[in-house]
Formats: structure tokens, sequence, C-alpha cells
């Protein structure tokens, strides 16, 4: 069987299905099935399960994880450190990144929300933050604790949204 650059051994070019025994782990629905039961993986393992399966066989290194799986992350840390550091330009750039990145794979709003509250655009920040809220999204728990929105607390926006989420003020 030809083999699609990056696919794992044994897969059809344009499939990004493993199955090893009873257990798929299918890359083009994020699933991972065990005799026939889903399992539910938090985002960040089945990133991080999928770069390991598009690699096989070959090593992947720390860089690479880091490079594959954190990327946004480190994106956002960078960006929001520029915002505090009034770099604003290149705060700018690393967001327009971010955005472009966002493009081709999952970033979350709320990653999106530290920004604008790091750039001091609160507008923007809980448009993303409500965003959030209607996916359901799990950064969203991080909100009561975050210092993202510190200076939009007594902000009514932020007291309605700490409310639907199901925390108490």
């Amino acid at each position: 069987m030809t083999q699609g650059k990056n696919h794992p051994p044994n897969s059809p070019v344009g499939s990004w299905r493993l199955r090893v025994a009873d257990l798929v782990v299918d890359l083009d629905r994020s699933s991972v099935v065990r005799d026939g039961r889903v399992i539910d993986l938090p985002d960040l393992s089945f990133r991080l399960l999928a770069v390991l399966i598009r690699q096989a066989p070959e090593r992947v290194d720390k860089d690479q994880l880091i490079a594959e799986v954190w990327d946004s992350q480190r994106i956002v840390n960078l960006a929001a450190a520029n915002f505090y550091a009034e770099q604003r330009d290149e705060a700018l750039k690393l967001l327009a990144e971010l955005e472009a990145k966002a493009k081709g794979e999952y970033v979350s709003p709320a990653v999106f929300a530290t920004l604008h509250f790091s750039a001091g655009k609160p507008d923007e920040a809980f448009e993303k933050l409500n965003e959030s809220l209607a996916q359901r999204d799990r950064e969203l728990i991080f909100l009561p604790v975050s210092l993202s929105p510190a200076n939009y607390r007594d902000d009514s926006r932020y007291e309605e949204l700490i409310r639907k989420i199901g925390f108490e003020m």
C-alpha cells in the first residue's frame, strides 16, 4: 500500500486512522475507540497522540512536540508579554500569527480573549469569551483565577459570564 507523507504505517493515503487490536485512533475525526467504546481524551492528550502517530515510526523529539502541540500557547504567552511590555507592534505580529494558525487548527477563543484583554480591548475579549461559552470551551474553568481579565472583574459582562458558567461571585 502506498503511504502518504507523514501517514502512519499501514494507513491508506488520505486516511489518518490507526488500528491496533481493539483500539482505533481516527485523527480525522479526533476520536479514540476501544472495544467499541469512545475514549474521551483531553485535547492536549489527543494532540500529543496525533503527533506521535503522524510521525511513526520516526522518533519525535521534545522541540518538535513543543512546536506542534504547545506552539499556540507559546505565541499567546509571548504576545501577552509584549503587550504588557508595551511592545505593541511585536504583540500584534504574534496575534496575527495566532489568527493564521487558527485557520488550520483549533485555537480556543478564550486564548484570543487573553490577548484582547492584554491589548486593552475588553469588548473584543468579552466577545471571544462568549464564543468560548457557546462552544462549552474547557478553558473557561480558569477564568476566575486568570490574570488577564483582572482589571475587568467589576464589569457586568464578567459577572454575567461567571454566573453563566456556574461559578459563584
